[in-house]
């Protein structure tokens, strides 16, 4: 049963990483590639999280 797995065997790659402080442009490569989210960070810890739908919903507006 599916149950009975470990999450490592049903884990994705990791997202990017790239810090608060990058251009948009940055987060914007690894997105329009197969990226579907790239994981931000700050002083080499974990502060959020940008999609394809973040940026969309933004430049909508």
């Amino acid at each position: 049963a599916t149950l009975d797995k470990l999450v490592k065997d049903m884990m994705e790659p990791a997202f990017p990483t790239i810090g608060m402080d990058a251009p948009i442009e940055h987060a914007i490569d690894f997105l329009k590639k197969k990226d579907s989210a790239v994981l931000i960070e700050d002083n080499h810890k974990l502060v959020g999280i940008l999609t394809r739908y973040d940026v969309i919903e933004y430049l909508a507006r």
